[in-house]
């Protein structure tokens, strides 16, 4: 059986550092992702602006830099920044379909798989800012638009291994830009996991995450088995953190539950480990706002739902459900 190995997903207005300090009270060695930061935004701001984009806590590794952008200067120097803020690695957006990623002639996202030469010189000048020290991967859709054909997505992913880039995180679905809203882009063109598939047996010397429409590990156990490197999961583990509950243990027994000392934590005691960070913040909704799913499908759910929109501290919303 193989390993199951998994990640987070970036998610815009979700993975901040606090939604990642929760997830580490969960897995401990799942890789987790930033949200995309715009290469200019951080290369143009102050050092407070670029502290708030990239600010971290050494507990929350491994964790890399999602960058979306379309000028390689910026790329270059928005890497070279995650190189010294000590980030694992910086991955580079080339699936985003929002309206703010694909307008003009800076477009970046999803837009750049139509140009897989221009990505492979982005990606090159991100592994100039990296200096070797840091991987420089892509997260991309398998098309976009009309270009949609498995052999332009062969095309685009021999294209960007000749620039050097050996893991490719691949959103199973293309995206129509224009056409589908962000959220319908993530839902409505339909699921070609098999291409997945087909890549990892067509260049087996690089790696594959595979995303898009995974919900739990049973489902991430399927695509391992079936050749994906790895599997991202992103709004089911937003909804429900606990679907990741084990994954430490699976990971490194091979897939093997039965034994291994990295227990599942309940999410009970994910509640009482955050109490002392949630002491440190200005704001407990600035952490609470992402726990609303923690108790999903437990008894006392609700209560606990409630409980943190009605502004509870943790230890409040603990005592509502436990009494």
């Amino acid at each position: 059986m193989p390993a199951i190995r998994c990640s987070v997903a970036p998610m815009v207005a979700r993975t901040d550092r606090h939604f990642r300090r929760l997830m580490r009270s969960v897995t401990q060695h799942t890789p987790l992702y930033t949200e995309m930061v715009v290469a200019s935004s951080l290369v143009r701001g102050d050092e407070a602006q670029r502290s708030r984009m990239l600010g971290f806590d050494a507990l929350e590794r491994p964790l890399t830099l999602q960058l979306g952008g379309s000028i390689e200067g910026e790329l270059c120097e928005a890497t070279a920044l995650a190189r010294e803020r000590g980030f694992d690695e910086v991955n580079l957006n080339v699936g985003c379909p929002a309206k703010c990623a694909v307008s003009g002639e800076a477009s970046f996202g999803a837009a750049l798989m139509k140009r897989p030469h221009a990505v492979a010189r982005l990606v090159s000048a991100m592994q100039e800012g990296a200096g070797g020290s840091m991987p420089v991967s892509v997260k991309h859709r398998i098309g976009v638009d009309d270009a949609d054909s498995w052999e332009e997505l062969r095309a685009f992913v021999a294209t960007l291994a000749t620039a050097g880039v050996a893991r490719f995180t691949v959103h199973a679905r293309k995206a129509l830009l224009g056409k589908l809203t962000p959220k319908q882009n993530r839902s409505v063109p339909p699921l070609r996991h098999e291409w997945v598939y087909r890549l990892c047996e067509e260049f087996p010397e690089l790696e594959f995450e595979l995303n898009g429409g995974v919900q739990d590990l049973a489902e991430a156990e399927e695509h391992c088995r079936r050749g994906a490197a790895s599997v991202m999961i992103g709004r089911a583990v937003y909804k429900r953190p606990l679907r990741l509950a084990g994954i430490d243990r699976l990971a490194s027994l091979g897939g093997d539950s039965s034994g291994g000392g990295l227990a599942a934590r309940s999410a009970a005691e994910v509640a009482e480990d955050l109490i002392g960070y949630e002491s440190t913040l200005q704001h407990s909704r600035q952490l609470t706002r992402h726990m609303g799913g923690l108790f999903a499908g437990q008894p006392g759910a609700t209560r606990w739902r409630r409980a943190l929109a009605d502004g509870a501290s943790i230890e409040a919303a603990l005592q509502k459900i436990l009494q």
